[in-house]
């Protein structure tokens, strides 16, 4: 959210950030994630940052099944969450939203959380790739607090019981 200026509406988000942040080693690609395209991420961790349940069901299988970390990151108005999912060590995100009714969209986004979630899901990929302990819960927050939910594996998950 913060990447971005009003100037950048209505333009592929992976192509304006490649430009923002004059990186060489960013591989962009201007398209939608669906079944044919998920091969496109070669990648030992994800950061997700999408805004809609059937990507992150994608995003899920596919990081299970390829036993890579991701860091599920989602924000509405003054509310934020983020829970670190590691293939056969955590809940998978299928475990705790499936069956969820969950709002799908993104609107009045407050800047100042999506700078705090964005530092919580930075944060959350240091200890990764530190090999440090995770955070094994859901952490909800709002500007002014900060609350966590402990998550259990669904020993019947059609996702990871199969890790």
């Amino acid at each position: 959210q913060t990447l971005f200026t009003r100037k950048d509406i209505g333009k592929s988000k992976s192509i304006q950030a490649k430009k923002i942040l004059k990186n060489k080693n960013i591989k962009a690609y201007d398209c939608f994630i669906t079944e044919k395209t998920i091969s496109l991420l070669k990648c030992d961790l994800i950061l997700d940052c999408t805004d809609n349940l059937k990507t992150r069901f994608l995003l899920n299988k596919y990081a299970v099944k390829n036993k890579i970390p991701w860091i599920y990151t989602s924000l509405s108005e003054t509310i934020g969450c983020i829970f670190t999912i590691v293939p056969g060590k955590t809940p998978c995100f299928y475990c705790i939203f499936k069956g969820k009714k969950i709002e799908e969209y993104c609107i009045n986004i407050h800047g100042r959380l999506a700078e705090k979630m964005a530092k919580l899901q930075i944060k959350e990929a240091k200890h990764l790739l530190n090999n440090q302990k995770v955070n094994r819960n859901i952490i909800y927050s709002t500007l002014t607090k900060q609350w966590k939910i402990k998550v259990k594996r669904d020993s019947n998950c059609a996702v990871c019981s199969i890790l």
